[in-house]
């Protein structure tokens, strides 16, 4: 069995029995983007793309995209009952 969870905005992860894949659907195209042996790190770079692509220009309108995409990445792995947790720095 494999693993073929919806994100948003296109985004999938995937699985085959040796890796998590992060997947961009485009129409009736998906594409595969980067592979991972954990599933932990797929979701990091999906978060990571995300960010990258954010239109921010102050700290406050990034903090508030950041917080967006928590919620509706919180709200896409609900089902799996895993949640995102951010890092904390000093």
């Amino acid at each position: 069995m494999t693993i073929n969870i919806p994100l948003f905005d296109g985004w999938r992860i995937l699985s085959d029995t040796r890796q998590f894949i992060l997947a961009k659907e485009d129409g009736e195209r998906m594409s595969h983007e980067s592979f991972h042996p954990e599933i932990e790190d797929v979701v990091k770079e999906f978060v990571s793309r995300k960010i990258k692509g954010f239109d921010s220009k102050s700290i406050h309108s990034l903090l508030e995209s950041i917080k967006s995409l928590d919620t509706r990445l919180n709200k896409a792995l609900q089902p799996l009952k895993l949640r995102v947790v951010g890092e904390k720095y000093d």
